[in-house]
């Protein structure tokens, strides 16, 4: 019998679409739409209510169920008058059915979608200089960055301190000043408190910080995408394998996020690696510890870091 059915039509998206298919079959005995095929169900507006194709029927619906019969044929029953009439058995058999090619149709059409994805996130891994600029960038830096220097760059990171501070001394008059603001606010018994002659002052901001983080690396993060993609691109669950299709399904989800923080990284390495943001960094107290008196771009995609003679010959 089931050969004698069409095949199923696209989803109708109101009643217009669903009579195109149906051409207004009605008077149909609920035993023939019993053996019929459940292709969708619908739910329409109930500002618009209409009777179903089942014989007899007198009630309007506006949620119910497209059924293909024997001869290339359609018709529709309101989902209260299939649960009144219908074998109860023979009709929930009918709508699991339904179910599980639904299911199966959506599981599918979710796979196409993560190749598609996953291609989208090769192509721009494949087209993507900035990825490539970014780590030689990072790669240059570190190598000569060794030491000090890079761990202080980490532990900034991790800690979200981009301030660069200095000492400076107070001028005579600031000193006097901020004593009599003390003297002020003291009573005549209480002694003078001290009074700093120094502070500290913000002199420069560093950019671009986060890709020296440990879960920022602009390399790292690459790694990480390149294997997802190819991790999507190479998994194919078996159709009845539910579960590793939903672990397929859930890895997807992972790659937007996991690109939102590879361009991020991207961004930060290209805050981090201007002239400006790498002289700020030479106002780091580190800086003078570590022998360094430069750090420059190369113009050709990496770094250089001078450094006084001592501590080349050391390196």
């Amino acid at each position: 019998m089931s050969s004698d059915f069409a095949p199923v039509p696209p989803r109708p998206k109101g009643w217009d679409d669903l009579f195109e298919i149906t051409h207004g079959l009605h008077g149909i005995p609920i035993e023939e739409i019993e053996r019929g095929r459940v292709d969708y169900e619908y739910t329409f507006s109930s500002n618009d209510l209409r009777p179903c194709g089942r014989l007899g029927c007198e009630q309007k619906h506006c949620h119910g169920w497209l059924v293909a019969l024997a001869g290339g044929r359609f018709v529709n029953i309101g989902n209260d008058c299939a649960l009144k009439y219908a074998q109860a058995g023979l009709w929930s058999s009918s709508i699991r059915n339904y179910r599980e090619q639904e299911a199966s149709r959506a599981r599918a059409v979710a796979l196409v979608e993560v190749r598609e994805q996953a291609q989208g996130k090769q192509y721009w891994l494949d087209n993507s200089p900035e990825v490539d600029r970014a780590i030689a960038l990072l790669q240059s830096f570190s190598v000569q960055a060794r030491g000090g220097l890079l761990k202080e760059l980490e532990r900034r990171a991790e800690r979200g301190h981009v301030d660069i501070e200095s000492e400076r001394r107070l001028t005579d008059d600031e000193v006097q000043l901020r004593r009599a603001m003390l003297a002020g606010r003291r009573t005549e018994d209480e002694p003078m408190p001290y009074l700093p002659t120094v502070e500290r002052v913000v002199v420069g901001r560093i950019e671009g910080l986060e890709c020296f983080k440990g879960n920022g690396n602009p390399e790292r993060l690459r790694m990480d995408l390149q294997r997802l993609v190819e991790t999507l691109l190479k998994w194919s669950p078996a159709q009845k394998d539910r579960s590793a299709q939903r672990a397929l399904l859930q890895a997807t989800r992972d790659l937007a996020p996991l690109s939102n923080r590879l361009n991020s990284s991207i961004v930060a390495a290209g805050r981090f690696f201007t002239e400006s943001n790498l002289e700020t960094l030479m106002r780091l107290e580190i800086i003078r510890s570590q022998g360094i008196q430069s750090i420059k771009l190369d113009g050709v995609g990496g770094v250089i870091i001078s450094r006084l003679p001592h501590w080349r010959q050391a390196a």
